[in-house]
């Protein structure tokens, strides 16, 4: 008989599964991958759709199917045969390649030896399809993905909802970073042109990973403010004309980044539903900030959960005393952790749920 894989796709409350988690159906057992659990609720769930499958149908005809739910939270799931993706631990001959794929990427550059061995842990091995989506447009980001082999395509939709190919990536390249970082869906479609390789590090492990090696996470940042600098550019234009702004169209993280990436000097006020929030900069980085009766970091970590408020930027005007010291980009990221983290569901002791 055929495996059948079982992917998660998306979770909300789930006490077991995490969106990419997956189990897998052979002869009359299941059983996780990577570690992951089994929940026999799930597995009752998807008995017709792997009866299905197994009898030929395709697993596409069975997206984002329902796990039956329970009280704890809610769960669904993808199929694909075993000659689809599976996620797993890398083979030891893999590690080999995982530490010059590392040591070659901009993103760990710098990092010693020492420290690109202990990386190699959070890594996973993922093997695609030919015509497989790694990434979908709209989704949340779940990894970063370092490509092995095989060519990976970058696709968009316009407005008539017609494809169209904005990039195709090759061995060495990653993506999958900035959908990490902003924690905004992803904007784009990666599709597997042909059998492919890629090296993943969930997002899951990325806290751990930056408290090894915390020069990634500075390195990340910056890479995520230069591909930003033309938008922050256009940002920075309306924002010199002295444009008064809404954060429900620019985000407070994209505002800082905006100054940050142009070395701006000045006063950016905004006033929120109930509070105003001034960030004082100078060369595109934060010296002070006031939000209602906070200042210093805390202020700014209150100010990027912001979803609403009217804001102007005045050119040239500094802040007498500097309180923050560290660099713009690390209290983004560590601002991004805490918002990210905030967000997550709260964990749920393992375990199968009972049935309702």
């Amino acid at each position: 008989m055929r495996k059948i894989i079982a992917r998660c796709r998306e979770a909300k409350g789930c006490p077991l599964y995490r969106s990419g988690d997956q189990f897998e159906f052979v002869n009359l057992a299941a059983q996780g991958i990577d570690s992951a659990p089994v929940c026999m609720r799930a597995v009752a769930a998807f008995g017709p759709n792997v009866n299905m499958i197994r009898a030929g149908d395709l697993p596409e005809n069975h997206e984002r199917t329902f796990c039956g739910g329970c009280e704890a939270g809610l769960a669904w799931f993808d199929f694909a045969t075993e000659t689809a993706a599976t996620i797993a631990r890398m083979s030891p001959e893999f590690e080999t390649f995982a530490l010059n794929a590392l040591a070659k990427m901009k993103l760990f550059s710098g990092t010693t030896a020492s420290a690109l061995e202990k990386v190699v842990p959070f890594m996973r091995e993922r093997r695609m399809a030919p015509d497989e989506i790694v990434m979908r447009r709209g989704e949340p980001g779940e990894a970063l993905y370092i490509i092995v082999s095989g060519k990976f395509d970058v696709v968009n939709f316009d407005d008539q909802n017609v494809e169209h190919l904005i990039a195709t990536l090759a061995p060495g390249d990653c993506f999958g970073e900035m959908s990490l970082i902003t924690g905004e869906a992803v904007s784009a479609n990666v599709v597997s042109r042909e059998v492919g390789r890629l090296l993943a590090i969930p997002k899951s492990e990325f806290p751990k990973l930056l408290s090894i090696v915390p020069s990634m996470g500075l390195t990340l940042a910056r890479m995520l403010a230069q591909r930003l600098a033309k938008s922050s550019n256009q940002v920075m234009d309306e924002l010199k004309k002295g444009m008064v702004g809404r954060l429900d169209m620019v985000s407070p993280a994209e505002l800082i980044q905006a100054m940050n990436v142009n070395s701006q000097t000045g006063m950016l006020v905004i006033q929120g539903e109930k509070v105003t929030s001034t960030l004082f900069v100078q060369d595109g980085q934060i010296h002070d900030v006031k939000t209602g009766t906070q200042s210093g970091e805390e202020a700014l970590y209150e100010f990027l959960k912001w979803k609403k408020g009217n804001f102007h930027f005045e050119v040239g005007k500094k802040t007498s005393a500097r309180t923050i010291h560290q660099d713009t980009v690390g209290l983004l990221l560590e601002g991004m952790r805490r918002i990210d983290e905030a967000n997550q569901p709260k964990e749920q002791p393992a375990g199968i749920p009972e049935q309702a």
